[in-house]
């Protein structure tokens, strides 16, 4: 089960990070929260489209977002 744990919690992370470094080369700082990211509102599309992108390259399924 912690083995489990441990993989999970390095999925996410390498998630977030790569959705961050996305934005961050098209010049949109952001911020990481647990499984989300902070974005100035404009940038709201430009975040998402990061996160799909992040998961398609892990070969995850594409999540459902909100934004709020």
């Amino acid at each position: 089960l912690s083995l489990l744990r441990g993989w999970l919690m390095l999925a996410e992370a390498t998630i977030i990070i790569h959705a961050m470094n996305t934005l961050l080369d098209k010049g949109i700082g952001c911020l990481s929260v647990h499984d989300c990211l902070i974005v100035p509102k404009v940038n709201t599309e430009d975040a998402k489209q990061a996160f799909y992108s992040a998961y398609g390259q892990f070969h995850r399924k594409r999540p459902l977002l909100s934004v709020e």
